[in-house]
């Protein structure tokens, strides 16, 4: 964990978890993407008040599986309404996600 600090100062850490680069984290770092989705999580939440929900974490990880860039991926659930049920949310996010691909 401490390759996180080696590669990345304080600032850029925040500057690309307000991005959502997630990928960039983890190909700077070296670090796995499971312990950068929890790094970003866990910054998003400390420093800038943002928290996921398990349905939104639901959606997030269902969506990575499927291929999709996990920066996009946020991008576009900050996009829709976590009180939807988890499959309308999902479809809502492919939609948009298709549009940001295209």
């Amino acid at each position: 964990m401490l390759e996180l600090f080696d590669k990345l100062s304080y600032k850029e850490l925040i500057a690309l978890c307000k991005e959502n680069e997630l990928d960039k984290i983890c190909q700077i770092t070296g670090l796995s993407l499971n312990i950068c989705k929890e790094i970003v999580a866990v910054t998003k939440s400390k420093v800038f008040d943002i928290k996921y929900s398990k349905k939104q974490m639901l959606v997030i990880n269902s969506l990575h599986k499927l291929g999709y860039k996990i920066s996009d991926i946020y991008k576009v659930l900050a996009l829709t309404s976590e009180r939807q049920d988890p499959e309308i949310i999902i479809k809502e996010a492919l939609v948009k996600l298709n549009e940001i691909q295209s």
